[in-house]
């Protein structure tokens, strides 16, 4: 997660699982560049966020930030 933090990517799709720690596991498939990545994360803040994004918004440009209590957004 870190070396996409503060870059511009394209979310391409996404899955929503169980983590096998605690909660959910949210998977995004990711284009940085001309490179595409899958990136796992438990952030309950970018889960809910996308789960409220319809489908044909998809795929869209964001931003993820670290906020200063240590959780991510979506800008």
């Amino acid at each position: 997660m870190s070396k996409i933090l503060n870059r511009s990517i394209v979310i391409l799709d996404y899955k929503i699982t169980d983590s096998r720690y605690e909660g959910k596991c949210l998977n995004l498939q990711i284009s940085l560049g001309a490179t595409r990545h899958v990136v796992f994360t438990g952030s309950k803040p970018l889960t809910d966020t996308i789960q409220k994004i319809p489908p044909e918004s998809f795929p869209f440009v964001t931003v993820i930030e670290e906020k200063d209590d240590g959780s991510f957004r979506f800008t």
